[in-house]
């Protein structure tokens, strides 16, 4: 990942745009939810995060084979969710503003009824970012993507109410799984992963996912 060292923040926001990998960017501006906000509102696909040292992630799109692997993994978190109790699928156009860590966008979540119902009865949202934390999450690293910040995310979200967080890494077949207060499990090019006891019932099918990545 390319670091910036101060704004203008549109430099960085073109550079994503052109050569399609995330940027992190320092800056002396004080990052606010409002500031986040106007950011990822600025231009079409373009998403904003903050850090815990108050620098901004800036991405952008995911090329094709990655676009692909989300797809097909959000299809079968979704057909799950139609047999669990009640919840929410979301896909990365679906955000979070996580009280104490800011604005997150994973690329896949779930969260259920009962937490989002809390959230937008006791919160408000800003620009569709819902301020609740999901219960599960899947992130699934781009070719420009440090993982070194990868890693550092998914701690992030499993010590703001996450119960589950799966990084996926295509490109070395291997799958991360992330709870609170607990050493990251991985997993080596596995067929399928299962989600329990956090997500009853879901069983990822990866025999699907790999192929995409060959090569």
């Amino acid at each position: 990942m390319t670091t910036i060292a101060a704004d203008p923040i549109e430099e960085a926001i073109e550079r994503v745009l052109r050569f399609n990998c995330p940027v992190r960017v320092s800056t002396d501006r004080s990052v606010t939810d409002a500031y986040l906000a106007e950011l990822s509102a600025r231009r079409e696909g373009i998403w904003c995060e903050s850090t815990a040292e108050g620098d901004l992630i800036i991405s952008g799109a995911s090329d094709p084979p990655t676009s692909a692997g989300e797809g097909r993994l959000f299809a079968q978190v979704l057909a799950a969710d139609l047999s669990r109790p009640p919840g929410t699928t979301r896909p990365m156009t679906g955000g979070f503003n996580i009280e104490g860590w800011g604005f997150k966008i994973p690329d896949i979540s779930w969260i259920s009824r009962e937490r989002e119902a809390a959230a937008l009865r006791d919160g408000k949202i800003v620009r569709g970012y819902l301020p609740a934390a999901p219960e599960f999450v899947i992130e699934v690293r781009s070719p420009g993507d440090d993982l070194r910040d990868l890693r550092e995310k998914m701690v992030g979200w499993t010590t703001h109410e996450v119960l589950l967080a799966l990084l996926v890494d295509p490109r070395s077949r291997n799958v991360h799984l992330y709870r609170n207060g607990e050493e990251a499990d991985l997993l080596r090019e596995p067929e399928t992963v299962t989600c329990e006891p956090e997500m009853p019932g879901l069983i990822l099918d990866f025999t699907s996912i790999w192929p995409l990545f060959n090569d």
